[in-house]
């Protein structure tokens, strides 16, 4: 949107300036002009400079934006918030009124688009998933949370942990066999694991293999055997390294092409030389392992004619002692079959009893527990068949009321963190951190304020 300004005595006629300029900009840019000093701190920047033909080295290189009006009654628009720099558009549909007025609170999931401005002006192809923008994209990420909070607004992004730059694999090779491909490829230094990318098309097309866990795309180590192709089907492949299991964003290795063939042999063969070491085990598990729902302690029922409940508290031994493990992090503390929360009559019954007895076997085991907070009683939920929260910095959690996510976050304030602070005392908590307190008193547990699962 251009701006047009006259102004005889400093504006020269016929000049023009690409430095990007904001409405906020206008009050400090007359204050200025008229020799008036603002009475209190404003956001923006006097203007003056820029009429008189002057370039700042310091001046803005973006800009930040938010739509709050979520589906209002005119523009039917979902909320929105973005960062804009000379060159691209990040756009981030958060889609949620957050209780503000004006809004329709329903909800919707969240979408991304990312423009580059140079060869999309009119910005009709988002490159928000598009490998080559990768970098882009994640400089403009951490742009928009830095902004959200330089400005002071709620944040809708987390600030993204800084991740070491990886080197691309090398040496990609895929060897066809019975209904599968193998691929083998040379470590990367500092790698944690490995992205898989399979493609059908000759230009592009590329899509992540998803192995086993969902949530968890990254392979450990070379090779990978891919079973899901079809036999006689050529594909293209491609792998990156991985900093961490929500690393997407490495270089690629060279892609190569293979196909699953129809016969040869189908037999598995592994061997071990016990007696030539080839360095050091490392342990990557020592500081949390996870678990499911600790509410299995008490199971006395059994699965294969064994003990459910001692067999896994023996598990958790073994961990601690022979593995080295520290802290485990475990599914639905807050879950129903503990019994934490439930409604009588409409009204709120606590019991944190389950919780403390659980939490005292673990630290009896010699580890820490990891609190999650990613399911919920089925009597908190706004939809009782809905008690698995994926929980983020502008996610409305579940609760009573209207506004879920202050009611459930009173409920956590006034009752689970009194419970556990009453007992043990707690250190700094905030939202991704896990803040020193324990059921009981008898060493430390962890709690994160917000988790996904």
């Amino acid at each position: 949107m251009p701006l047009l300004a006259r102004y005889p005595r400093e504006v020269a006629a016929g000049s023009v300036s690409e430095a990007m300029v904001l409405n906020v900009d206008f009050a400090l840019t007359i204050c200025d002009l008229a020799g008036v000093s603002p009475t209190s701190p404003m956001q923006g920047r006097s203007l003056r400079p820029l009429l008189r033909g002057e370039a700042p080295d310091d001046w803005r290189q973006e800009m930040y934006y938010r739509y709050w009006m979520h589906l209002d009654g005119s523009h039917g628009v979902w909320a929105h918030c973005g960062v804009r720099t000379h060159r691209y558009k990040l756009v981030q549909y958060y889609g949620e009124a957050l209780g503000q007025p004006g809004t329709t609170d329903e909800p919707r999931p969240e979408e991304w688009e990312l423009f580059d401005l140079e060869h999309d002006p009119l910005e009709l192809r988002s490159v928000h998933e598009d490998p080559e923008y990768a970098e882009v994209r994640r400089d403009l990420t951490a742009r928009l949370a830095r902004l959200q909070r330089e400005l002071g607004d709620a944040p809708t992004v987390e600030l993204p942990i800084p991740l070491p730059k990886l080197a691309a694999p090398r040496g990609l090779l895929a060897r066809p066999g019975r209904g599968q491909v193998t691929l083998d490829w040379e470590p990367v230094e500092g790698a944690a694991g490995y992205i898989i990318e399979r493609s059908s098309k000759a230009d592009g097309g590329w899509e992540m293999l998803v192995i086993g866990e969902p949530e968890v795309r990254p392979v450990p180590h070379p090779p990978f055997t891919d079973t899901s192709g079809q036999v006689g089907r050529e594909v293209r492949y491609r792998v990156a390294a991985a900093a961490s299991v929500k690393d997407f964003e490495q270089p690629r290795s060279e892609a190569v092409a293979a196909a699953p063939a129809l016969d040869g042999s189908a037999h598995v063969a592994i061997a071990i030389r016990a007696d030539q070491p080839i360095g050091p085990v490392h342990r990557p598990w020592r500081p949390m392992i996870g678990s499911e729902h600790l509410s299995q302690l008490e199971e006395r029922g059994t699965t294969g004619g064994r003990p459910i409940g001692a067999e896994f508290a023996e598990a958790l031994r073994l961990a601690h002692e022979e593995l080295g493990v520290e802290a485990v992090r475990a599914h639905a503390i807050l879950g129903d079959d503990l019994g934490t929360y439930r409604e009588v009559d409409g009204e709120p019954v606590l019991d944190f009893s389950g919780i403390s007895r659980n939490y005292d076997r673990v630290l009896d085991l010699g580890l820490r527990p990891i609190v999650e907070l990613g399911f919920m009683p089925r009597d908190l939920a706004v939809d009782p068949s809905k008690t698995v929260s994926s929980i983020g910095p502008s996610s409305a959690l579940p609760g009573t009321g209207t506004d879920g996510a202050s009611s459930f976050g009173s409920w956590r304030r006034t009752s689970w963190s009194a419970t556990v602070v009453t007992r043990s005392g707690a250190g700094p908590s905030r939202s991704g951190t896990r803040p020193t307190s324990a059921p009981s008193g008898r060493g430390p547990a962890r709690s994160t304020c917000a988790s996904t699962t």
